[in-house]
């Protein structure tokens, strides 16, 4: 399943221009790339990973920390496909380890943030399946 960038910042809840400019900023580094003219397509995995950057932007944290973090979770999804929940853990340092929040090795650092996955992917999939219901072209801002 692939989707246009317009609909997973709808299912983000983000504005897909801020997007656009953390992208070309490099705050966003792990969004997937795009030939010059053509919409950007996200997966599965890259819509959960842009959720989390949109919450994290919601929580107050800069496009940059949002971004960097965002990104962390996806190589916690990377490593941990199938995981409920992704856990990000840090010291004084920075991001020392990320994956399943369920593993035993993870979570014993200084401070450890988690996402629930699962929760997320349901989000997704009800926002997915209720685009789907909806025929027609996007009518979005007309009058």
């Amino acid at each position: 399943m692939m989707v246009r960038a317009k609909l997973a910042c709808r299912i983000a809840m983000i504005d897909p221009d801020r997007v656009n400019e953390a992208i070309a900023r490099g705050d966003y580094r792990c969004a997937p790339g795009t030939e010059r003219g053509s919409a950007r397509l996200f997966n599965e995995r890259q819509v959960l990973v842009l959720m989390i950057y949109g919450r994290l932007l919601h929580f107050g944290l800069s496009p940059a920390t949002a971004g960097e973090w965002a990104c962390a979770f996806d190589l916690g999804l990377r490593k941990s496909p199938d995981a409920e929940r992704i856990a990000l853990e840090f010291e004084e340092t920075g991001i020392t380890d990320m994956g399943d929040a369920d593993d035993p090795e993870i979570g014993d650092e200084l401070a450890t943030f988690r996402f629930d996955i699962g929760a997320l992917r349901k989000r997704m999939k009800a926002e997915l399946a209720k685009e789907q219901q909806i025929l027609g072209r996007d009518d979005e801002g007309a009058e």
